[in-house]
């Protein structure tokens, strides 16, 4: 792993499929999104903070996902990951293991 990515990482937050909507919406604070990872904590997919208000508390959050986000590997080349981050104009991205397991969010 690169040492540069690894102390970069910030908490997400994150809830399972089933959790209520209006426990997202308790956790995600000032976030953008909420993950939602299983009992493993692999990524299944992310709740949009729009999402969250557009619910108004209702439902859950298997009910606002969107699956398949985009994620890199913690042994990805900072300088190749930040410049590819500026092309696709994105500020974050979640990084996780080989098998999908969260390690956390690279912003830049």
């Amino acid at each position: 792993m690169r040492p540069a990515l690894m102390e970069a990482l910030t908490d997400v937050p994150t809830c399972r499929l089933d959790t209520p909507m209006s426990e997202v919406e308790d956790l995600i604070g000032d976030a953008s999104f909420v993950l939602a990872v299983d009992e493993r904590d692999v990524v299944l997919g992310k709740v949009l903070a729009r999402s969250v208000d557009a619910a108004a508390g209702e439902g859950r959050a298997r009910d606002h996902l969107i699956e398949g986000p985009t994620t890199v590997r913690a042994d990805e080349d900072l300088d190749a990951l930040t410049e590819r981050m500026e092309r696709a104009d994105t500020s974050s991205v979640i990084v996780t293991t080989p098998e999908g397991r969260l390690l956390g969010l690279f912003v830049r």
